[in-house]
């Protein structure tokens, strides 16, 4: 095992093995009661995953008295070496009569590490250091007791000089003391509720050192906030180091003559922590943002979805969701039309990652819809030749259009492996939409239910967009028992989801009849459009996908609206004329709407109108038969087969 490896297991409790380099423990930073925290060896990294609280792996790493350079693992797999007084020393550059003075003392465990409270007696947790090296830093003994800071019994020095500078660890406080500097340690971030608003009276400053990495800026941030909640009244300061050292300790080490005097100046010239929280976060006047120039509105497809949003597509159950953003991902890639129709305002790369459906079945799902769009035949071809022998034309090289497809590898957005990887394909391709497909299969064991465990999914899928400048569309599904209320409304599992999209698709039967229909039939769907901006007619949607191994893929899109003039003028060409009561009885609405789209029929020259009083008739023109045959709507009509109109 490798010694990185050993000393994380070392400081973890309830470890179980779960398999060769995979391991199950209670996680550091929350009160964990049922091992939820995920330890996995790959390659030469160690992946650190709590499906409970969902902590990164450097904030558990930094509970743990790690930092993240102990989860990348080098090829050195030499026995672990252990720790001594002489050996901390020895690699700390103190004198080891200053460490044994602070108590530090050899044990057959490795080097006892006591914390004192305030008036020198023994807190009731202690530390243990076990193995010398990266990874080696030390861990809590027992299991009871409230751990405390590092140093409270030399807590009246720092009275005396009015002044306390708050570090990350144990080493650090070594190296102020020895230097004359007043220090207290807190054993990482998400530590700093360990406080008190007695440990930090009479002081006139306190100076937050700040470390060079993700954890470092968590603290230093979180400090200032747990000072500023126990009114503290002093001034409060954070000391960044320079780039070029670790933590203080490293500071020292690197010219021990001068250490003093470096970070006498380093904390001289620190911000206080309200400058330095302003200084690192992005804070905009009103007046700049109103001077900015944003154009108008961009999209990604017109009318459809924005250019760099992120939103959902859901839909009952075989509503056509994943052919939807197959289509539209032909489109995107292609700049083919949407749906047939929907113009393309940002054509780009494609990437695509779904855990739901078999490979066979996506493949034959872009046969049809390349075909469609790209109009020829992409299926290979198998001949038989005269002398019984057979030859195969191959599929042409479809290299041209950049979609990239991650089919049932069971991608999970609660990994942080998984999206690294992705991360490094969305830089390697650069594209302009990302295609999860769907939600539920890939939250690891997070709930979509559950809003703390689902808001850090959303919010990562945000800065994911934000940061490369990419649409995501995630496909996802209406809860059970949902009908009757808007689309938005549906979605299975919490409210966040509905307020947290930019644009949104929500797709339901127009007969649930249909889902019985055989293999081969066309359904018709409403589709809901959703942008935050506000909403967009409803779209009637015409599918034909045919049946496996086909290449039918006739699909239609209008709005409903046009849809019921449209089915009533499809009507009318077998039955030439209707009455009012024909047309409410046809399209189930009122006698008020049956009038309006007559009046539109009739307006466009498909129909007129004959006769007077109860007798008045509505009439199809020769210019409706034409229109009705250069529209495909044969899912609609009361016998399709009457009109088949591919388009």
């Amino acid at each position: 095992m490798h010694t990185k490896v050993a000393a994380l297991l070392e400081r973890l409790d309830g470890v179980r093995e779960q398999g060769p380099d995979k391991w199950q423990a209670r996680c550091p930073v929350h009160a964990d009661t049922n091992p939820s925290l995920s330890i996995d060896v790959r390659g030469h990294r160690i992946l650190l995953h709590c499906h409970g609280c969902q902590a990164p792996a450097e904030q558990i790493a930094t509970e743990l008295g790690l930092g993240s350079e102990d989860l990348f693992l080098d090829d050195t797999r030499s026995p672990s070496v252990s720790a001594t007084v002489a050996a901390l020393s020895e690699s700390k550059g103190i004198p080891e009569d200053f460490l044994r003075e602070l108590g530090l003392e050899d044990t057959p465990r490795g080097v006892g590490i006591p914390y004192l409270l305030e008036d020198s007696t023994p807190a009731p947790r202690q530390r243990l250091r076990t193995i010398m090296g990266p990874g080696g830093g030390p861990r809590w003994l027992g299991s009871t007791g409230r751990p405390v800071p590092y140093g409270l019994w030399r807590l009246d020095e720092a009275r005396q000089e009015q002044y306390l500078v708050i570090v990350e660890g144990e080493s650090d406080c070594w190296t102020l003391w020895y230097n004359e500097i007043p220090a207290l340690g807190i054993p990482g971030a998400s530590m700093v509720h360990l406080l008190t608003a007695e440990m930090v009276r009479d002081l006139s400053t306190i100076w937050v050192v700040q470390e060079n990495d993700d954890a470092g800026a968590q603290f230093a941030a979180n400090v200032p906030a747990k000072l500023r909640s126990l009114r503290f009244s002093g001034a409060v300061r954070v000391a960044k180091l320079p780039a070029e050292a670790k933590d203080p300790n490293e500071l020292y080490c690197r010219n021990q003559e001068t250490f003093r005097d470096t970070f006498i100046e380093l904390l001289d010239n620190s911000p206080t922590a309200t400058s330095a929280l302003l200084e690192a976060t992005p804070w905009q006047h009103l007046d700049d943002l109103m001077h900015e120039h944003f154009g108008e509105q961009l999209w990604l497809v017109k009318d459809f979805w924005t250019r760099e949003s992120y939103g959902i597509v859901a839909g009952e159950p075989k509503t056509y969701k994943s052919v939807l953003t197959a289509d539209l991902a032909v489109s995107v890639a292609t700049g083919k039309p949407f749906l047939g129709s929907m113009e393309i305002g940002h054509q780009g790369p494609v990437l695509i990652v779904q855990n739901e459906n078999h490979p066979r079945d996506v493949q034959d799902r872009f046969f049809k819809i390349l075909q469609h769009k790209m109009g020829r035949d992409l299926r290979p071809i198998i001949r038989r030749s005269d002398n019984g022998r057979y030859t195969i034309q191959p599929t042409p090289s479809l290299q041209d259009i950049p979609i990239h497809l991650l089919s049932q590898e069971g991608f999970n957005l609660t990994d942080r492996d998984h999206m690294m990887r992705l991360m490094a394909k969305i830089e390697e391709t650069e594209p302009v939409l990302l295609v999860l497909d769907p939600l539920y299969l890939m939250l690891g064991a997070a709930s979509v239910s559950d809003e703390r465990e689902l808001r850090p999914v959303l919010q990562q899928l945000i800065q994911l967009s934000r940061t490369y400048q990419l649409a995501i569309v995630v496909v996802h599904h209406f809860s059970k028992g949902s009908a009757g209320v808007r689309g938005g409304q549906r979605l299975l599992g919490s409210t966040t989801l509905h307020g947290w999209l930019d644009s949104g698709a929500y797709l339901r039967y127009v007969d649930q009849e249909q889902r019985s229909q055989p293999e081969g039939s066309a359904r018709t769907l409403n589709m809901e459009r959703q942008l935050r901006v506000g909403v967009l007619p409803e779209l009637e949607l015409t599918f034909n996908l045919g049946r496996f191994g086909d290449n039918q893929y006739d699909v239609t899109a209008m709005t409903s609206a046009d849809a019921e003039w449209r089915r009533l003028l499809h009507h009318m060409v077998r039955v030439e004329a209707v009455q009012n009561r024909d047309v409410r009885e046809l399209l189930g609405c009122g006698r008020t709407k049956a009038v309006e789209i007559v009046t539109l029929l009739c307006s466009r020259g498909f129909a007129v109108m004959e006769g007077t009083g109860r007798s008045v008739r509505c009439r199809i023109t020769e210019l409706g038969i034409e229109e009705s045959r250069n529209t495909s709507l044969s899912s609609i009509v009361d016998d399709p087969g009457e009109i088949t109109i591919h388009r």
